[in-house]
């Protein structure tokens, strides 16, 4: 089980206060360190949100650039999602980097080097953010972090429109910064595709 709090649960001086998953109204499975909040149970409620700790915390590793170097399952998951062949081919040869500045309190992520200008997406942990998905549907971006035992830090984005649920999860493995993208779960017949995952050196 990750090291996760609930803001604004605090002691009496203010601090915040672990908590148990008996207290949490959502899946916070970490097998693997890349499980994402279940779909059906975290949805948008009034009250205080999920983050993880801050005091466990470590962001230093993901802080910086970021440069593709190479990806796996690719083809499968644009196939999956009926991209024509000649789109795939062109979103294979993008290279995207990616710029992170994660705190205790929000995060800042712009990604660049693809035929669209820079996408830059800023806001505070576990509170929606109006964004779009990269098929240009608009909806609601809810950005929250999981502290395993073991201290590693896993990310995970979750993006709701009409088109369906995108899940993304950064993490670290060794010196490289791994970005998953999917299960994803399509509107049209509630069908979870296949995933992929980009995978970035350190520019600076």
């Amino acid at each position: 089980m990750g090291n996760l709090c609930m803001s604004p649960k605090a002691d009496e001086a203010g601090r915040p206060q672990p908590i148990s998953a008996s207290d949490l109204d959502v899946d916070v499975s970490s097998s693997g360190g890349d499980k994402f909040f279940d779909a059906e149970s975290e949805q948008e409620q009034d009250g205080p949100k999920v983050v993880a700790a801050e005091a466990a915390a470590d962001f230093t590793p993901f802080n910086g650039e970021w440069a593709q170097s190479s990806t796996e399952g690719m083809d499968d998951f644009f196939s999956e999602m009926k991209v024509p062949w000649m789109v795939k081919k062109i979103i294979g040869k993008v290279k995207p980097n990616m710029a992170i500045t994660f705190t205790p309190s929000g995060y800042s992520i712009t990604m660049s080097g693809g035929p669209k200008p820079p996408k830059v997406e800023e806001g505070q942990w576990g509170v929606p953010l109006k964004t779009t998905n990269p098929r240009g549907f608009e909806g609601d971006l809810l950005m929250t972090y999981q502290v395993h035992p073991d201290g590693s830090l896993v990310v995970h984005s979750k993006l709701t429109t009409a088109n369906g649920v995108d899940v993304l999860s950064r993490y670290m493995q060794g010196d490289e910064l791994i970005l998953k993208i999917g299960p994803r779960v399509s509107a049209k017949d509630g069908k979870t595709l296949v995933e992929m995952k980009r995978i970035f050196k350190r520019k600076s």
